[in-house]
């Protein structure tokens, strides 16, 4: 009797589960018009997880992974972690009153199959294009843990103020590799031959990881940038002194914003490698804002009028 009822629970919520999982589906889309969209590349469908994370609120998805988080304090305090739940908590309050915010689709199951160890290729990114005619584009690599709602959410007031494509690729749990390099190419071109773009100029923001992954990038990619902000990341002084990466970027603006208080940073190195950068007579602008790692989220509107400022330049 009690092995039934304990098949009838579980029977349960597999039936709750596929009910949520089909009521609550989420709008896959990749239309060209204004606004968010969630894209795959060469119209691929999202797997399974991917489906499964996208049927329930990113919200919830980053509220369990916070408390999930507090075991591991060799990663985040306690304190930064509780700062950076109430941080998101606020930012998805706004995105829920917000049309087409609320329904976007999440990315966080390609997270999921990086902790599950599941390499599959990587084919998702988000989009966002603002009302007016494009007159530039923003390509933005996210950090650990996942391509959040919340970062596209934030651009897309950069976008609209300076009328930019923002390109946002989702890339494992944030740990961008050497494959990465060809994959974020891969989503510019796809999205450059949706939309018709020809010498539209592109500027690459690095959020955390995402910019760790920037030298490398340079050096491995077919684009060039006008600007190239490192928010929030650390400059790795062997890599930036290299000469191959300093004559690719000989023509771009190199943008540091950073946290003063930011104990994550290796700052004394990242000014080491704004140092070579100077030296080689390329334009630097370094950006000191009150806070520590999460300065997106704690000074909002200093980061992106920051942003914008130097995106207009």
């Amino acid at each position: 009797m009690r092995k039934r009822n304990y098949f009838l629970i579980i029977l349960l919520t597999l039936f709750i589960l596929f009910g949520v999982f089909i009521i609550a589906r989420p709008h896959y889309d990749c239309e060209l018009t204004s606004g968010p969209h969630y894209c795959q590349l060469n119209s691929n469908n999202p797997r399974v997880l991917e489906r499964i994370a996208s049927s329930f609120p990113e919200d919830i998805q980053v509220k369990i992974g916070g408390s999930v988080l507090n075991l591991r304090q060799d990663l985040i305090s306690t304190e930064e972690n509780k700062k950076a739940m109430d941080l998101a908590s606020g930012i998805y309050s706004e995105m829920s009153k917000k049309d087409g915010w609320s329904k976007l689709p999440s990315s966080l199951g390609i997270s999921y199959e990086k902790i599950l160890k599941m390499n599959f290729e990587q084919s998702q990114y988000f989009l966002y294009i603002p009302q007016n005619n494009p007159e530039r584009v923003i390509v933005f690599l996210h950090g650990f843990g996942g391509n959040f709602n919340s970062y596209l959410y934030l651009l897309s007031e950069v976008a609209e103020s300076t009328n930019s494509i923002i390109i946002n690729p989702s890339y494992k749990q944030g740990v961008w590799d050497a494959e990465s390099n060809a994959f974020i190419d891969e989503v510019i071109g796809e999205v450059f031959a949706k939309l018709g773009l020809k010498d539209l100029p592109l500027n690459l923001i690095g959020f955390s990881n995402g910019g760790l992954i920037i030298p490398d990038y340079m050096l491995n990619s077919n684009y060039g940038y006008r600007n190239i902000i490192g928010l929030s990341t650390y400059l790795d002084s062997n890599k930036y002194n290299q000469a191959d990466f300093i004559m690719k970027i000989k023509q771009s603006n190199f943008i540091y914003i950073y946290g003063t208080q930011d104990e994550r940073l290796a700052l004394e190195d990242s000014f080491k490698s704004l140092n070579y950068l100077r030296e080689n007579n390329i334009d630097v602008n370094s950006v000191g804002v009150e806070g520590t790692h999460l300065i997106f989220f704690e000074n909002r509107e200093e980061i992106l009028n920051t942003i914008k400022s130097n995106i207009l330049n």
